[in-house]
């Protein structure tokens, strides 16, 4: 079985020791969440000096270098292709967690490895506010943080930048399927082995 490497190890610990650092009304409001995670991080919550033209070339350098703790980041941008707008590439937060539940649910339901025991996804029963913080705080904010992604929390939607998403073609979205695709087969052939003994 593969392991996960130390950058990997390091980026679990230390998200999970700012989540003890938030404050109770971080907990209720996802936008206070991300806020308060960026500033423990040092990271500022302004737009990166990026231009728009090219968010392109970093969202496909960010899933062909795609690092994962967890199924998440493949999972996000296949359920958002998946429901996005074909206007404005925004996706309801209600179709994403669908997605995910989904997903995990196929998997348990085939005998196969779900998440990692500390996931909330490894269990059945997990609520959608459970679902809905643990999407912002990992997959999501790691795009959002190069400009990738925004959220809207009044209105529960995830969108891709407009630029970014005018800017795609059918091709390339069904390139980032097939990235992402490719990326959940690795990340999931590292449980392999432990599956087979667990059986």
């Amino acid at each position: 079985m593969q392991e996960f490497t130390k950058d990997e190890s390091l980026e679990d610990e230390e998200i999970e020791e700012r989540l003890k650092q938030l404050s109770q009304e971080a907990f209720d409001d996802p936008c206070i969440m991300l806020r308060e995670l960026a500033q423990l991080s040092g990271e500022k919550t302004s737009q990166a000096p990026m231009e728009d033209a090219g968010l392109k070339s970093v969202l496909f350098e960010k899933l062909n270098e795609m690092r994962m703790s967890y199924s998440y980041k493949p999972l996000l941008i296949k359920a958002m292709l998946e429901y996005a707008d074909e206007k404005n590439g925004t996706c309801p937060m209600e179709d994403i967690i669908f997605y995910f539940r989904d997903f995990y649910t196929k998997r348990r339901l085939k005998g196969l490895f779900v998440e990692k025991e500390k996931s909330i996804f490894s269990r059945e029963g997990f609520s959608d506010r459970e679902a809905r913080r643990i999407i912002l705080i990992y997959p999501y904010k790691r795009f959002a943080n190069f400009r990738l992604l925004y959220y809207k929390k009044e209105e529960e939607l995830l969108g891709f930048h407009p630029y970014l998403w005018e800017s795609l073609s059918q091709k390339e979205k069904e390139e980032m399927k097939a990235v992402c695709d490719s990326a959940l087969e690795r990340y999931y052939m590292r449980f392999y082995s432990k599956v087979q003994e667990d059986k």
